[in-house]
């Protein structure tokens, strides 16, 4: 054991970060955003979860998120956005990959819809929400 210690002490940091593969835990702590919609919206039996949304579509429950989300959607949406990209970035645009994870260890569902069909969906769903809804942050001059 202190052979192993003084060896992961001596390693550069770009060395620890390349010789072993993130854990499952460390992973979840990058999706903040997701652990709070897709176990809630798209987990269980893979549709969305509310009163009268039994056989809502993918679209309907998307609204849904993006409507909960309202009047803070400029604090929370962006955020959203990005971690749809950021898990397709991670797991390569690989659906197997995505829905072990995201299905099995995370405990969440993309409903009916693949990962990545789902995801980038999302992410758009958001921008337009964001776009239609509310000015831009930056606004131009004049």
């Amino acid at each position: 054991m202190s052979t192993y210690l003084a060896e992961w002490n001596s390693l550069p940091i770009a060395e620890k970060l390349h010789r072993y593969p993130l854990t499952a835990r460390e992973i979840a702590l990058r999706f903040p955003r997701f652990s709070q919609v897709l176990p809630i919206y798209f987990g269980q039996d893979g549709v969305a979860i509310s009163d009268g949304m039994a056989d809502a579509s993918i679209e309907e429950g998307i609204a849904m998120i993006i409507g909960e989300t309202h009047p803070s959607c400029l604090w929370r949406l962006p955020g959203l956005a990005a971690e749809c990209y950021e898990a397709l970035a991670l797991f390569q645009n690989n659906e197997d990959a995505l829905d072990r994870f995201f299905s099995q260890e995370f405990g969440g569902g993309s409903g009916r819809a693949d990962f990545t069909e789902f995801l980038p969906l999302l992410a758009q769903s958001c921008m337009d929400h964001l776009a239609v809804a509310h000015p831009p942050v930056w606004p131009s001059e004049g």
